[in-house]
């Protein structure tokens, strides 16, 4: 969510935000907001070294559960 927010405002900035039309009301109403998967969070949680640590470490694990189910299908 916070890409495409950031890439809404950049073309919003280079003059082409027709792309963006239907989501830019709800942008301008609630404002710039960080999410972490479907929760949204505090700036200072977001940009938090040790959270941003700990999901690259669940993201690694939940890859390798993946994997392994993979693995087993075939």
């Amino acid at each position: 969510v916070t890409e495409l927010v950031e890439l809404f405002i950049q073309q919003l900035l280079d003059g082409d935000g027709q792309s963006y039309k239907d989501v830019a009301p709800a942008i301008i109403q609630n404002g710039y907001k960080h999410f972490i998967n479907d929760r949204q969070v505090s700036a200072e949680e977001f940009y938090d070294p040790g959270r941003r640590e700990r999901n690259i470490q669940v993201g690694q694990e939940l890859a390798n559960e993946r994997r392994k189910l993979f693995e087993e299908e075939v």
